[in-house]
């Protein structure tokens, strides 16, 4: 796995009324300070990629739906030195993932979309994140190709 990319399953706290998902407190370890939470809408098969943030760390949690979620550690000297990690975020098994600075990443939806909460370390700036698009052949990762697993219906 990619340095400092890391996955944890969160805990649920269950309730006849309904569960709930601890996702991130002060004293966890994926911790390195607030600086804003968002929610990321992802319309059925769409993709949102690629982002690198130069000092924030995200930490990444799927609220609602199916989403594939790849990063990669792009090696500039060696496209066979890039690292890829795939995730693929449902409702059944919640995880947050956390994805350190220098890390690119994307989403893509299944049919269903999804949502997905975002807390990263500082706030939002333009200055501080780098963008490729979806289909950049820098990042070393078919994200237009790439299966989403589907709920079987």
């Amino acid at each position: 796995m990619i340095d400092g990319l890391k996955t944890r399953q969160l805990d649920v706290i269950s309730h006849p009324k309904g569960d709930l998902y601890k996702m991130l407190t002060t004293q966890s370890p994926e911790f390195k300070g607030f600086g804003e939470i968002y929610f990321s809408r992802v319309a059925p098969f769409s993709i949102k990629a690629w982002r690198l943030h130069k000092s924030i760390t995200a930490n990444l949690t799927l609220v609602s739906g199916r989403v594939l979620v790849v990063c990669a550690k792009v090696d500039s000297r060696s496209p066979e030195g890039t690292e890829i990690s795939e995730f693929e975020l449902t409702g059944e098994v919640p995880t947050m993932i956390t994805i350190p600075p220098g890390v690119w990443y994307g989403f893509k939806a299944g049919q269903r979309g999804g949502l997905l909460v975002n807390v990263i370390s500082e706030p939002h700036s333009e200055a501080e994140v780098l963008r490729e698009p979806s289909d950049s052949n820098s990042i070393g990762f078919d994200l237009e190709n790439a299966a989403v697993r589907e709920d079987p219906s």
